[in-house]
């Protein structure tokens, strides 16, 4: 079980850095379909937060900040039936259009940002990196 707490964490690593990308990004992620696995990772995971402080994966302010960060998602998921956009995410325009950009994304933006930071902070960087 561990392994997979561990893995866990590591998904809602890989989540939350898709999710605090800039716009021009984060629309080109939905033309990839990045961004709605980013949000679905936050849901499951996020659903997990308690189990996963519980078990020691995160500590309690990461699994406060991945709480607060599916709540937002959802917040927006709730507010609109696209709320990524995704019926005119087919053209190349729309890497060029303001998709994204409203005020609910800025704060799932933000509070990704400090997320990836927070489970980030315990991260041990390999042994072997030599550094430059």
């Amino acid at each position: 079980m561990e392994g997979q707490d561990q893995g866990a964490k590591m998904r809602l690593r890989l989540a939350v850095m898709n999710l605090g990308a800039a716009p021009l990004a984060q629309r080109r992620y939905v033309q990839l379909g990045m961004l709605q696995h980013a949000a679905q990772t936050v849901e499951q995971e996020g659903g997990r937060a308690e189990e996963l402080r519980d078990a020691g994966v995160l500590n309690p302010s990461q699994a406060e900040l991945i709480a607060s960060l599916r709540s937002e998602l959802a917040e927006l998921r709730d507010g609109t039936d696209d709320y990524m956009h995704e019926r005119e995410a087919g053209p190349r325009d729309f890497l060029f259009v303001h998709a994204l950009e409203d005020e609910g994304w800025h704060k799932v933006r933000h509070l990704a940002r400090t997320c990836f930071t927070s489970l980030r902070e315990d991260h041990e960087p390999s042994s072997t990196y030599r550094g430059t």
